[in-house]
């Protein structure tokens, strides 16, 4: 069941570059120490730069094995079949309005999470 929230633009440039870097460097075991450089524009192995969060530490774990579902904005749950929604995510209204009129807040994105709900009839588990 999809529900709409929102999350900071930042947080979502560096979620896409994490899935990114994970797409393209998962062969080895083990998950190197990466850190962000330029603003969070960038993923490297370098000492100096910016610690994940416990989020991207914990999503990156997942990443791994079989991935649970991740965010989507609201572009990537409408135009699935693009390779990249980035421009379309820049352009959200609500980011072009916390732009405009909330100059010192991070932009701002609209997320369709999904919620999955399981019903379980009669009997007893434990």
């Amino acid at each position: 069941m999809p529900f709409l929230h929102w999350d900071e633009q930042g947080t979502q440039r560096r979620r896409a570059l994490l899935l990114r870097w994970a797409e393209k460097n998962y062969a080895e075991e083990k998950i190197p120490a990466l850190r962000f450089q330029n603003d969070g524009n960038e993923l490297t192995e370098d000492a100096n730069g910016e610690e994940l969060t416990e989020d991207e530490k914990l999503m990156l774990f997942y990443l791994k094995g079989d991935p649970p579902i991740q965010r989507r904005t609201l572009n990537q749950s409408y135009y699935y079949m693009l390779e990249s929604t980035k421009n379309r995510d820049d352009d959200q209204v609500i980011s072009r309005h916390m732009k405009e009129n909330f100059r010192n807040e991070a932009p701002r994105l609209i997320m369709v999470d999904q919620l999955w709900l399981w019903i379980v009839e009669g009997g007893q588990y434990s």
